[in-house]
């Protein structure tokens, strides 16, 4: 199912009223995460920031880390009701999503975990 596919039909009939093409064709795919290298991984991340471009002060960032087994989208419905108001930074950790795999029987721990947070914050 493509995402145009999957809109309510209240949103497939503004699309029409106003003149906008209901083809999948015309419609983009979401927005593809950006990843930056932090030491020996590419992190996968989002930033969500729909503060005011006009405020004199720079927004206070939140960082969601999912914890293990699990990735980003576990903080989905929080970025709508914080972004508004903060920088919200989510990504994906070692071995989730699309951040890199570790080789297989490397351990993880806290440390590496701790150290790919702060070097996604720099």
């Amino acid at each position: 199912m493509t995402i145009i596919q999957s809109l309510p039909d209240s949103i497939m009939s503004a699309l029409n009223l106003y003149g906008l093409k209901s083809d999948p064709t015309y419609m983009t795919a979401a927005i593809p995460l950006q990843k930056i290298r932090v030491g020996d991984i590419d992190i996968e991340y989002e930033v969500a920031d729909y503060t005011d471009p006009w405020s004199d002060s720079e927004p206070e960032t939140i960082l969601f880390h999912h914890g293990f087994c699990r990735n980003m989208d576990f903080w989905r419905g929080w970025v709508p009701e914080l972004a508004r108001n903060y920088r919200v930074l989510r990504f994906n950790s070692r071995g989730c999503g699309g951040t890199t795999v570790p080789v297989p029987g490397e351990p993880y721990h806290a440390d590496q975990l701790v150290g790919d947070s702060l070097g996604l914050m720099d």
